[in-house]
């Protein structure tokens, strides 16, 4: 009895296992990892400035510190690809939305905003390597237009909680459309295109990830203290 139960569980892990359930349900744990398995990259040879907040690691395409545009750097220069066909029927074959859906950048994602605080550290944070919106030097955020009559949600399709539309507001048409932000922190839809300081996001704390200090929060030592510490 006892060896036909552990057969049993030995088929089952098997089985998920073969089937890559048992991976796509393992978190990230190290910056070490491989984003796909498609690939031999890891985070860390694409991302930089690995950095925990609020119980999510946050990093920035390594493009944008270094300049380059070639692979690994490059790797998360997400862009939109939001095709004619797309546009015209509704059928997405190949946008952005659909890549990370299909698990093309493992475990990262765009950077999601829920809050004004969110919104702050971001801009901090990563501020000195964004630009205008409508420039390759910014990023592509967690929210997404689908096509028809609908409005904007997250690339899952839940509610937005908070968002930083221009003084027009959002966009109202049929089109689907990604939303990008720039160094200003307002929010941009209807562009495409790589984006060289794209923001990505993961769950949890990465190994290699600093906590976040805000700068605002350090008091600097008195003289005082200075001279007593000399």
């Amino acid at each position: 009895m006892l060896f036909r139960v552990a057969y049993s569980v030995l088929y089952s892990v098997l089985l998920l296992s073969l089937s890559g359930v048992t991976t796509t349900a393992q978190a990230v744990v190290s910056c070490q990892d491989t984003i796909t398995t498609g690939t031999t990259y890891r985070y860390i040879d694409a991302l930089s400035f690995f950095t925990e907040y609020n119980g999510k690691t946050y990093a920035i395409a390594k493009s944008a510190v270094s300049g380059s545009q070639s692979l690994p750097d490059s790797y998360f220069d997400f862009a939109a690809n939001i095709s004619r066909e797309y546009l015209m029927t509704g059928t997405d074959t190949a946008s952005l939305k659909r890549m990370l859906a299909l698990g093309q950048f493992g475990a990262a994602k765009p950077v999601s905003i829920g809050s004004q605080q969110t919104l702050d550290f971001l801009l901090k944070r990563y501020g000195a390597y964004l630009g205008a919106s409508s420039a390759a030097k910014s990023t592509y955020i967690d929210a997404w237009k689908e096509f028809g009559p609908g409005g904007f949600t997250t690339l899952d399709g839940m509610g937005l909680s908070f968002t930083n539309w221009p003084a027009a507001g959002a966009y109202t048409g049929q089109d689907p459309q990604a939303v990008v932000m720039g160094s200003d922190g307002v929010w941009t839809s209807g562009l495409d295109g790589a984006r060289t300081s794209q923001i990505v996001e993961f769950t949890g704390k990465l190994d290699c990830a600093l906590s976040y200090v805000d700068p605002g929060t350090i008091t600097p030592p008195t003289s005082a203290t200075s001279a007593s510490a000399a």
